[in-house]
């Protein structure tokens, strides 16, 4: 995969975002400290406390395509290193999974949550990030102002834009209503589009250059009221508590 351009911009207020460089591929998949970290151990065996069980039999979890591979599956086989009696069922999928008629114990969600009976855990946020290839913006010019971004051919990621605009700054107070060129339905191809020229995209990545300021984006654990006492969801719960809780996925910007 060849890499897009970083943008330049002057740095006034009125400005879109930098448009950023995409990676040659994503940055390498985080790993959990070994089960040997007493700090670690301690948060993992907190959690089991007064169950008088181990994880074991199936976990069947869900989260995003991208974000799942870089961050929810690294959670998984961690697990599953830590204890042997368990199982664990991963669909990566870039919609909205319905938890109880799919079997789904855990599923993690990027973006606000709309009401529902399911209970939510903030674990995280992410930086979206707009992003285009260098041969686009050589062809079409860099945007200068968030209204200028209408002029250009747009690429829709329908996981994050189910609202059809895009917010900006750091508070997400200016936005545009988006009409999309192209509309995909996961990031890698929304990626692949912006890489193959086709326009500016805006995706959710795990690492942003400083100068991005769009609103993070939360990401929640929400699972079934009744999975609460689940001795497995406890556990994954606690282990992606352990994972993010180390990890700035914004960018370092406000």
């Amino acid at each position: 995969m060849r890499s897009c351009s970083v943008a330049s911009r002057t740095g006034a207020a009125s400005q879109p975002d930098t448009i950023a460089a995409l990676p040659p591929s994503f940055p390498p998949s985080p790993s959990l400290p070994p089960s040997s970290s007493g700090c670690d151990q301690r948060v993992l065996t907190l959690a089991l406390r007064g169950t008088g069980a181990l994880p074991g039999g199936n976990l069947v979890v869900t989260a995003p395509v991208t974000f799942g591979r870089i961050h929810i599956l690294p959670i998984g086989t961690s697990l599953l290193r830590r204890y042997p009696r368990l199982d664990v069922e991963l669909t990566l999928i870039d919609r909205v999974v319905r938890l109880v008629e799919e079997g789904i114990d855990v599923a993690a969600r990027i973006g606000d949550l709309s009401d529902s009976a399911l209970h939510a855990l903030k674990v995280a946020e992410v930086r979206r990030v707009p992003v285009a290839s260098p041969g686009y913006l050589a062809a079409r010019g860099t945007p200068e102002t968030v209204p200028a971004l209408r002029d250009h051919a747009l690429i829709s990621f329908t996981e994050i834009d189910r609202a059809h605009e895009w917010r900006f700054g750091a508070t997400g107070k200016t936005a545009i209503r988006i009409e999309p060129r192209l509309t995909v339905n996961t990031a890698d191809a929304a990626i692949a589009a912006a890489v193959d020229g086709l326009g500016i995209a805006r995706v959710p990545l795990g690492h942003t250059a400083d100068e991005i300021a769009l609103p993070p984006a939360p990401v929640h654990l929400v699972y079934q009221a009744n999975r609460r006492a689940s001795v497995n969801v406890r556990a994954f719960i606690e282990a992606a508590r352990v994972h993010f809780g180390g990890l700035d996925l914004t960018g370092g910007t406000a």
